[in-house]
């Protein structure tokens, strides 16, 4: 008597990984960062100076940081995309996530750098 072992196909690794999904969801965090943190020296900055660049330095920070994320997903939309033989095409997948993240980091760094403005141009002691 003969037993045939019969093992279960192997399935991709998923593409989502945490890298992707940190990368994809950076420029939100950022922003919140940003904006607490801002928030949170207004009240310094009418008296000190040093609240006003520490503003700023959050401001390039978070901006900064932003920029990597946003280069981050651009890099996950290139590349080739092959199926596999169960039809399943992980990068597109990638890409897929790769571009949402590139519509949210973009909105995310405008809103950091537009909060960044005010800094300049308005008075924090009115």
């Amino acid at each position: 008597m003969t037993t045939q072992a019969t093992t279960a196909p192997v399935r991709p690794t998923p593409p989502a990984t945490l890298g992707v999904w940190v990368a994809v969801f950076a420029g939100i965090a950022l922003w919140a960062v940003h904006i607490v943190a801002c928030a949170s020296l207004v009240r310094f900055a009418c008296h000190d100076r040093w609240a006003v660049w520490a503003m700023h330095g959050i401001t390039a920070v978070t901006g900064l940081l932003t920029v990597v994320a946003i280069v981050a997903c651009w890099r996950f939309t290139v590349g080739s995309d092959h199926r596999t033989e169960d039809g399943i095409a992980p990068l597109s997948q990638r890409r897929f996530l790769g571009v949402f993240g590139l519509g949210v980091n973009g909105i995310s760094l405008a809103l950091i750098l537009l909060e960044g403005i005010y800094v300049v141009f308005l008075s924090p002691c009115i």
